[in-house]
């Protein structure tokens, strides 16, 4: 509903119709076109169904070149352009001599306002742009590098069966007022939702087709914002994303302009739709200040009660002001807000009112209401407006005697019914620690800057509580829990915050699965989940471990730790674990068992292979197992015989098990070492048999060796010191160095060789018990 109070007589009528015409010539021979946009809203009982609405204020003067008749709509969905006719005013024949069943109205002697409606099914779900391109925008627009371009709008609609069907916004304030050089100038759209979405305002450039009635829109190339044509840059032009309020701060330059806005439809963080305005605004040279609103406050009104509030204005000219006022509120049932003007107001240098609502329950929605006040002078001619709105709250009552109550790892959160039926749910909100901020009477829901997080969601007006268990991770312990409870409504409003209920939640953490270990001397055990349970993984838990003195303990302040075992006996050690407000402790016990002591000792027979004797020297225990050098196990508590048939360090372990089953370890490096050199007195090469077809001497664990073959008159026939695996690896076969094969007689040998073990060979033991490292021996054959 708009409300528009004008006086009844008014002595500048005539005056204002002059000075238009003489203004007029300003754009040269104008076109048609001043300002476009496109609405929607759906068709009930009709799926997909949409009842769309173009208005298009047109230039109504001789000098413009046709008359708007119809409109070509593109919705956007591929089933072709739909040709609208116009629908308001009075039927007859239009300036150029057509019958129309409808002429427009003529909203002043210059302008006429068209509408053109149709219903339009969509075939399916999804986004639609909707646009009309008509030729052609007015000549001599001044931040238009050109005239005469088709004049493209568009609006943006979201068909989907999972939303309710959607009404675009709604533009309550007409595109018409005009400004004066060097004052501020501004304007609303007046955008009511019935939806009671958010809205959102921006600017855009003027847009145009390069063919009329062509779809998708392109910027005009070389389009410049108000403010983007004063070189100086003291020229401010600006858009309230949040009220809508254009602000032109100050024009500097006569003539006609074309703006451009978009008005977003927004729910629960999604675009959903948008409307368009393309309009056009004619700034010449006057001396008029603007007329003034005095500042009228957001605010908030209780369901139930009656909002009621002054609306002045003034005008320093002492014009005759038009006040206007339109918003959502004055459309609604039950229960519509009113503005009643004052009786002793004549609207010559002011204006006053009073604005009343009694609001009801069916009023609660999610975003609050905008109201749109406009004021317009009359002053020899030129209209200079004030623009304002304020945004109204309707506030539910808060839920009353919220409390919770420990349950569990969580807290069992219950409050009141609200006995409104309106009622469809409840959120609860939790907070950890106690809230600084307080709700302010006109608060709807729980604000983010409240520092509470959505706890969960309940279904039903009768449903008065809710288990909070962190969605089944448990809340921490430790820590003081705030719990606000606020109404849901259908319309998607949220009531006034309940009063905080706070309880701490002193729920112990640590659970002892084994309240005593048994371990042996000397281990380093971790305690770890197997013995104690920490049910908490809060990370600024502070951890406090300690211990009698015969354990030692390692990183005392981590959640595990490892505990050495010095002494045996019974001990205890313990934890003391803080989270917030809360400390928990648990004690365990270790009971340290004796070890026994392991002890190995040998003796060794030597010989070929060297026999070794080993002895359990242990004490203290009750069986004893061996693991020798090749892998094989012996349980013989007294000892056992290993026979080495090479040369090498071997290990033999020896594990004593007590009667607390604590064992003891131990182990000892045994170096066999097998040596021996022998010489034969004979060979026979040409025998098949490799022993005695060759000359070579039988040995083990050689370290260095050397043997030379001399004949009796003292020549070198044949030398060797090449050795494998500590033995001789080349003999003599009899020939000189040349392969000639030496005829049978006698030979002598002389050998030098070192142990392994680093002695030497004594030599070859005589009849006499003398030693030799030389000798004779036949060769045979």
């Amino acid at each position: 509903m708009l409300y528009l109070y004008y006086p009844i007589h008014n002595p500048m009528f005539l005056k204002y119709i002059y000075i238009l015409l003489i203004i007029l010539p300003l754009s040269g021979f104008a076109s048609h076109l001043r300002s476009g946009e496109i609405s929607y809203k759906p068709v009930p009982g009709q799926p997909n169904t949409y009842e769309i609405t173009v208005i298009v204020y047109t230039n109504a003067s001789k000098t413009a070149q046709t008359d708007l008749v119809s409109v070509k709509l593109q919705p956007g969905d591929g089933t072709g352009v739909l040709t609208i006719q116009r629908i308001n005013g009075i039927s007859g024949t239009n300036s150029f001599g057509q019958w129309c069943a409808h002429l427009g109205e003529l909203i002043t002697p210059l302008i006429r306002k068209n509408i053109y409606t149709t219903t339009h099914t969509f075939p399916k779900d999804g986004s639609y742009i909707l646009s009309i391109s008509p030729s052609a925008r007015d000549l001599g627009i001044v931040n238009m590098p050109t005239g005469n371009l088709p004049m493209y709008v568009e609006s943006m609609l979201t068909v989907s069966s999972s939303l309710k069907p959607m009404t675009s916004p709604q533009l309550s304030l007409p595109p018409i007022g005009d400004g004066c050089i060097d004052a501020t100038y501004k304007i609303n759209p007046g955008a009511i939702d019935p939806d009671g979405d958010l809205l959102k305002f921006e600017l855009i450039r003027c847009k145009t087709t390069l063919i009329a009635d062509y779809p998708g829109g392109i910027d005009i190339a070389g389009y410049k914002y108000p403010n983007e044509l004063d070189a100086s840059g003291r020229t401010q032009f600006s858009m309230n994303p949040k009220t809508g309020v254009i602000t032109w701060d100050k024009p500097t330059m006569q003539g006609e302009y074309n703006i451009s806005f978009r008005i977003e439809k927004w729910r629960d963080g999604v675009l959903i739709g948008y409307v368009s305005r393309d309009m056009q605004i004619t700034i010449a040279p006057c001396l008029n200040a603007p007329p003034v609103i005095d500042p009228i406050p957001d605010t908030c009104v209780e369901v139930g009660q009656t909002l009621i509030y002054k609306i002045t204005s003034s005008d320093s000219n002492k014009d005759t002001l038009t006040f206007t006022t339109t918003g959502l509120p004055y459309d609604l049932t039950p229960s519509p807000a009113t503005y009643t003007p004052d009786g002793t107001s004549n609207n010559v240098g002011s204006t006053s009112g009073t604005f009343r609502w009694t609001t009801t329950y069916d009023h609660i929605q999610k975003n609050p209401y905008q109201v749109y006040y406009k004021v317009e002078d009359s002053h020899n001619g030129s209209h200079l407006s004030d623009v304002s709105s304020n945004f109204i709250t309707v506030i539910a009552p808060s839920v009353k005697n919220v409390s919770s109550l420990t349950y569990l790892n969580g807290f069992k959160v219950k409050w009141d019914k609200s006995p409104y039926p309106q009622v469809i749910g409840y959120n609860i909100w939790r907070k950890t620690d106690t809230p600084t901020i307080t709700a302010d009477k006109c608060t709807q829901g729980v604000p983010a800057n409240f520092g509470f997080t959505l706890a969960g969601t309940v279904s039903g007006a009768s449903t008065v509580s809710f288990f909070d268990s962190n969605n089944g991770h448990g809340l921490i312990t430790g820590f003081n829990y705030c719990y606000i409870v606020t109404a849901i409504f259908a319309a998607g409003g949220e009531s006034h915050p309940s009063e905080p209920f706070c309880s701490p939640l002193m729920i112990p953490f640590i659970e002892v699965i084994q309240d005593t270990v048994t371990a042996c001397l000397k281990n380093t055990i971790s305690i770890d989940s197997t013995i104690i349970k920490f049910e908490s993984d809060n990370p600024l838990t502070k951890f406090e471990w300690s211990s009698s003195p015969e354990i030692t303990l390692s990183s005392t302040d981590k959640i595990l730790v490892t505990a050495k075992l010095n002494n045996p006996g019974l001990y205890f050690v313990k934890v003391r674990a803080t989270i917030g407000l809360y400390t928990d402790s648990a004690k365990i016990y270790i009971k340290v068992n004796p070890i026994p002591t392991a002890k190995i000792a040998l003796k060794d027979f030597q010989g070929m292979p060297d026999s070794v004797m080993y002895y359990n020297n242990s004490s203290n225990f009750s069986n004893i197992e061996w693991k020798l050098p090749d892998g094989t196990r012996s349980m013989n508590p007294d000892s056992v015989m290993v026979q080495y048939d090479a040369n090498g360090y071997f290990r033999v372990y020896l594990t004593a098990n007590n009667k607390y089953g604590c064992p003891d370890t131990t182990s000892i490096l045994h170096r066999v070492v097998l040596k021996g050199l022998s010489m034969p007195n004979a060979f026979e090469p040409d025998s098949p048999h490799p022993e005695v077809n060759t000359f070579k001497p039988k040995a083990i664990g050689l370290l260095t060796y050397h043997i030379g073959i001399w004949d009796l008159w003292g020549n070198l026939i044949w030398e060797s010191t090449k050795l494998d695996n500590t033995c001789p690896v080349d003999g003599w076969d009899g020939c000189d160095r040349k392969g000639k094969k030496l005829p049978s007689q006698d030979y002598i040998w002389r050998v030098k060789a070192i142990f392994i073990d680093g002695t030497s060979w004594k030599g070859k033991k005589d009849h006499f018990g003398k030693f030799h490292t030389e000798g004779s021996f036949i060769l045979l054959r």
